[in-house]
């Protein structure tokens, strides 16, 4: 006997090159649908924020060449030399964020400023006459702008517990600082 091979029927219409048609799809389960949730969530979230702010810049008066100090709460600004002719040089302050003025503390007139910096707690402005004269540091406090004293010379290599001065007259001269 010969085997037999059943090809089965052809309904009209049908092709033999057509696939079975695929089994209904069952919906995402539960972990699946809660994740897509999370990351739709996180897309509005994200998209609601709108893009990074940049700061504000804020605008301090100060002439070409000034000198500045900037604390966490202030600037410092003390003028430089495009400050000539304004009626005396000035130490001011302004505060953060915004910018408005702190305090302003006026200098001798006919001095100018060779620095300013922050030791042992305040601010110290060194100023020298226009033209010959001995310069002079003055410790001023940072938040009023108060004088806490005035001493002739410049600053050296300031130590921790206080400030070294050189005069023409001394070469040295260590003084604690005063509060």
């Amino acid at each position: 006997m010969s085997p037999v091979i059943e090809l089965g029927e052809m309904r009209h219409g049908e092709s033999a090159d057509e696939p079975e048609p695929a089994p209904p799809r069952r919906p995402p389960g539960p972990a699946v649908r809660v994740a897509l949730l999370g990351v739709l969530v996180l897309l509005v979230v994200h998209a609601a924020a709108g893009p990074p702010r940049r700061p504000v810049p804020i605008r301090i008066p100060a002439p070409q060449g000034a000198a500045f100090v900037v604390r966490p709460d202030r600037v410092v600004v003390a003028d430089g030399p495009g400050a000539t002719g304004r009626g005396g040089r000035v130490v001011a302050a302004y505060r953060l964020p915004g910018g408005e003025p702190a305090w302003r503390f006026a200098l001798t007139d006919g001095d100018h400023v060779l620095g300013l910096t922050t030791v042992a707690g305040g601010l110290l402005v060194t100023s020298s006459p226009a033209g010959d004269g001995d310069s002079v540091s003055a410790m001023l406090d940072p938040a009023t702008g108060t004088l806490r004293w005035r001493h002739p010379g410049y600053p050296v290599r300031p130590p921790p517990a206080g400030c070294c001065w050189r005069t023409p007259a001394r070469n040295v001269l260590f003084a604690p600082p005063h509060k």
